[in-house]
C-alpha cells in the first residue's frame, strides 16, 4: 500500500509540473535561413551521380542547356552526326573489356543502372564491362558499352532509349 501512495504521489507530482510548464509557454516561432548550395550539371564531379565519356568519340556524351546529359551514339560512327546505322546489323560502341562512358556514384545509397528502349525491341542495350556491373556502391564507379541492333528495324527508323538509374 505504501508503494502505491508514494507512486500516486510522484505521478500527481509529475502530471502538476507538466500542467504548470505547458501552461507558461503561449507559443513558439523558429526562424531559419536557409540555402540550397549550387546547381550541379550531370558531368559536374560533384553531382551525386556523374556520367563521363570515356572515349575518344567526342560527341558522345553530350550536356544539354538544362544541365542534362544526353548520350548520342550515332556520334560514335566515324565520330559524325548525321550518319546512321545500317539496316539488319549488330554495332559495338565499346566493348566488355573497355567501356565508353563512366557511371560514378557520388551518392550516399547504392544506385542501380538499366537501360530500357523506347518501342523499339531492345535494339540499344547497354552493358557493363567485365569488372563493373549493374549496380553501383557508394563511392565506386562502372564502366559501361552499347549494342546497337538494327536487325528488324524499319530503315529511317530513330532509335531512342532512356537510361535509368535508381538508388536502391
Amino acid at each position: 500500500m505504501k508503494k502505491f501512495k508514494v507512486g500516486a504521489l510522484f505521478l500527481f507530482a509529475a502530471l502538476s509540473i507538466a500542467a504548470i510548464g505547458s501552461a507558461a509557454l503561449s507559443s513558439l516561432s523558429f526562424d531559419r535561413s536557409v540555402t540550397a548550395g549550387q546547381i550541379l550539371v550531370d558531368t559536374d564531379e560533384n553531382v551525386a551521380i556523374q556520367i563521363s565519356n570515356t572515349s575518344t568519340y567526342a560527341g558522345l556524351v553530350k550536356t544539354e542547356s538544362d544541365g542534362k546529359v544526353t548520350l548520342h551514339l550515332n556520334e560514335a560512327i566515324n565520330n559524325n552526326g548525321n550518319s546512321g546505322f545500317n539496316t539488319d546489323a549488330v554495332f559495338s560502341i565499346g566493348t566488355p573489356t573497355s567501356g565508353v562512358i563512366k557511371i560514378k556514384n557520388n551518392s550516399d545509397i547504392p544506385i542501380k543502372v538499366t537501360m530500357s528502349n523506347d518501342g523499339n525491341n531492345n535494339s540499344i542495350t547497354m552493358s557493363p564491362t567485365g569488372n563493373s556491373s549493374e549496380t553501383i556502391g557508394v563511392g565506386a564507379a562502372g564502366d559501361y558499352y552499347f549494342t546497337v541492333n538494327t536487325n528488324g528495324q524499319d530503315a529511317l527508323t530513330t532509335l531512342n532509349a532512356v537510361l535509368h538509374i535508381e538508388g536502391k
